[in-house]
């Protein structure tokens, strides 16, 4: 989000010195300052739970933030071909479209990680989504390692890295839910006798 966020900046920057009126060039600036806003209060929301499981995936509103940012880069690009030919070098317009297929790029992929994304912790099993939509069941006996990544000097963990398999299953502070995940894990663990180690990284 936070690159998002400046590539969106940048374009705005380019588009400034072609003509168009301020009020095209802030719509993305407003399109991502309201949304945001509320972020802390839909991370805040209820649990949410699926077949006796309790689910972890980002709020699905973030998902088409994305979509609106990447529709908004994509109509201001298309508008800079309609508008009269100016002074601006030719490596200029190249760098614009870039921006804007950056922006584009990055808001899919944005997108298909928050819509997609969930991690669910079942009674019998851990049900991981990736961001293309494909999903696997792991056995809880099968978990040998959580990583708990967190800043230094701070005490808050603000990633969990789970490795089953050949497989790191990530759960992000921004996920709903996150802050109880590592209870939850545990519980579920404890009761198939899993001594899997839950190790602190700092970076």
């Amino acid at each position: 989000m936070v690159l998002l966020t400046r590539m969106t900046a940048f374009n705005m920057l380019i588009l400034s010195n072609k003509g168009l009126p301020a009020s095209v060039i802030a719509m993305p600036l407003i399109s991502f300052v309201v949304p945001l806003s509320l972020f802390g209060i839909m991370l805040r929301a209820s649990d949410k739970s699926s077949r006796g499981g309790t689910v972890y995936k980002y709020v699905d509103a973030m998902g088409w933030i994305g979509v609106v940012g990447g529709a908004i880069a994509l109509t201001l690009g298309i508008l800079m071909c309609f508008q009269e030919p100016d002074n601006t070098p030719l490596w200029g317009v190249i760098v614009l479209f870039c921006a804007d297929g950056i922006i584009v790029l990055i808001a899919v992929l944005y997108t298909l990680m928050c819509l997609n994304t969930k991690t669910v912790l079942a009674e019998d099993c851990l049900i991981y989504r990736n961001m293309w939509g494909i999903t696997r069941k792991y056995r809880y006996e099968d978990i040998y390692r959580v990583k708990c990544q967190r800043r230094k000097g701070s005490h808050m963990v603000e990633e969990y890295v789970v490795f089953v398999g050949r497989q790191k299953i990530k759960v992000n502070y921004y996920m709903v839910n996150f802050f109880g995940f590592a209870e939850m894990l545990k519980s579920r663990l404890r009761k198939v006798k899993n001594e899997a180690r839950f190790d602190i990284k700092q970076y």
